[in-house]
């Protein structure tokens, strides 16, 4: 229920204002139907992204604006890693020897990437990368691919670092199941890693914005990974600035019905 207030109030109170306007001005005032729908924008994607609609209509005129701009591929006006599907751009980095810490430090790396099965991981040297990289604002997640490179999963860096150093799990039970990648480990992992998003929760190679709003109905976080035709990780799709991006869509082409 306090979901709906919110999305309600401000359009209440915007028509309020209207109605206000309409009788000081004794009628000079003209609201016009698309003004009254611009005001009930948040209240469709609200409806949309709850999945409670498919489409909405104001007096005479159907929201066909907001269909169109669903349609369209999440976020679109965003800057892509390649590909159509636009997403934020995501400086990830393989990790490596130690001494890339400094390198990835200086450029800003946001994820670590992890490959299952890869047996070459050392519980100390993933340390020192989560303890030097956490310093700082940056690092955000944890991306593990399967052994052929294709998104298996994301998960909170920082979160995760808190879970180790309150022994929650330890370092060495991360990096044992990381290297070892058999069923049993990849259970352990996506019940343990906080934050946890799978693959068969990221939005595919051209999802739609729609989708990608009912996607996010169903869920609690507020990132999803967008991947690729080859199901390899492009980048993350923001709930925030998908809705943004979704209300500036619509906005443009109910102005070109004015």
């Amino acid at each position: 229920m306090s979901d709906v207030l919110v999305i309600l109030l401000p359009f209440v109170g915007l028509l309020a204002v209207v109605v206000f306007l309409r009788l000081r001005s004794k009628g000079a005032f003209e609201v016009k139907t698309p003004d009254i729908v611009l005001a009930a924008v948040p209240v469709g994607l609200w409806l949309l992204a709850s999945g409670r609609i498919e489409s909405l209509s104001v007096g005479d005129l159907t929201i066909k604006a907001f269909q169109a701009a669903a349609a369209e591929p999440a976020g679109a006006d965003a800057q892509p890693l390649g590909g159509a599907l636009p997403v934020e751009t995501m400086r990830a980095d393989v990790k490596g020897a130690v001494t890339r810490i400094p390198d990835l430090l200086a450029h800003r790396t946001q994820a670590l990437t992890f490959h299952l099965g890869a047996h070459g991981y050392e519980p100390w040297a993933v340390q020192q990368y989560f303890d030097q990289l956490t310093v700082g604002p940056d690092l955000q997640w944890v991306v593990i691919d399967d052994a052929e490179g294709r998104f298996w999963g994301l998960a909170d860096a920082r979160t995760l670092e808190s879970a180790t150093r309150s022994q929650q799990f330890s370092m060495d039970e991360f990096v044992r199941h990381l290297n070892e990648g058999g069923p049993a480990d990849r259970e352990w992992l996506a019940h343990n890693l906080p934050g946890f998003v799978p693959a068969d929760e990221a939005l595919a190679a051209g999802a739609t914005r729609q989708e990608a709003l009912q996607r996010f109905g169903k869920t609690p976080g507020d990132v999803l990974p967008a991947l690729d035709a080859d199901g390899r990780l492009r980048g993350l799709v923001r709930r925030d600035t998908l809705v943004t991006s979704l209300l500036a869509d619509v906005t443009a082409r109910l102005d070109a019905h004015r």
